[in-house]
């Protein structure tokens, strides 16, 4: 079957169905659609000319009547069938043929709807007696007067609102890569803070010391303080 020619099917029942075999066969058909339209085309043929359908010239089809009497004989659940299984068929088994496709019957092509529109309230039916078109009265609002509560309501302005309070003295935020804080009681109700990494070294201890010394503001204490390097009993003072 997989090597006859083109000529080798003839245009009857029996003929397509050998036809749809062979393009299964060839891959140029899928097999589960050709299974549907093997089985689709079996049961309307037999439906429409009997026993005798697979040596019937399909050239003598009326598609449209066929369809029709299709539908009022199983319903309409047999025009989907139709028109997806069977006519698709026949259109392929005409196209290896080399003839011209058949066009889905009238009554399958849909036609488009113009969308109905709403009727105008104001327009008088036919037959009815026409009715004049009224319009409706815009009524205007009194200017309020001095005496009216609702002239101080438009003079005042409008409401103030309220400022959002600021918080007094925010603390700022102390930074946590590396840095730890160090709280210094520095005379009697004021705490010193310094913020110093982990790893200060020696040298800038040193440093800092020194800038600390270099803020101080002179007083007469320091007239009597002693000399640098050493405390009030003689001792030195290191550094650290």
């Amino acid at each position: 079957m997989a090597g006859l020619a083109q000529g080798a099917f003839t245009y009857t029942g029996a003929g397509l169905m050998g036809f749809l075999d062979w393009a299964m066969q060839r891959g140029t058909v899928p097999p589960q659609t050709g299974a549907n339209f093997i089985l689709a085309c079996k049961e309307i043929l037999h439906f429409t000319l009997g026993e005798d359908w697979s040596s019937v010239d399909l050239a003598a089809l009326d598609m449209a009547a066929l369809r029709q009497d299709l539908v009022a004989a199983k319903g309409g659940k047999q025009s989907s069938r139709f028109d997806e299984q069977f006519l698709p068929a026949i259109n392929t088994f005409r196209g290896h043929l080399g003839l011209a496709s058949v066009p889905p019957p009238a009554s399958v092509q849909r036609t488009t709807r113009t969308p109905a529109t709403a009727p105008d309230p104001q327009t008088p039916r036919p037959g009815s007696p026409s009715r004049p078109r009224v319009t409706p009265k815009r009524t205007r609002r009194p200017t309020p007067t001095p005496e009216d509560p609702a002239w101080t309501q438009q003079t005042s302005g409008p409401a103030s609102i309220p400022e959002k309070e600021e918080p007094m003295n925010p603390s700022p935020a102390l930074p946590s890569f590396g840095v730890i804080p160090h709280l210094f009681p520095l005379r009697s109700g004021v705490l010193a803070t310094l913020l110093l990494p982990t790893d200060l070294t020696s040298q800038e201890a040193k440093r800092l010391s020194e800038f600390i010394a270099a803020l101080a503001m002179p007083s007469t204490a320091d007239a009597f303080a002693p000399a640098p390097g050493h405390s009030s009993n003689g001792a030195a003072v290191m550094a650290t």
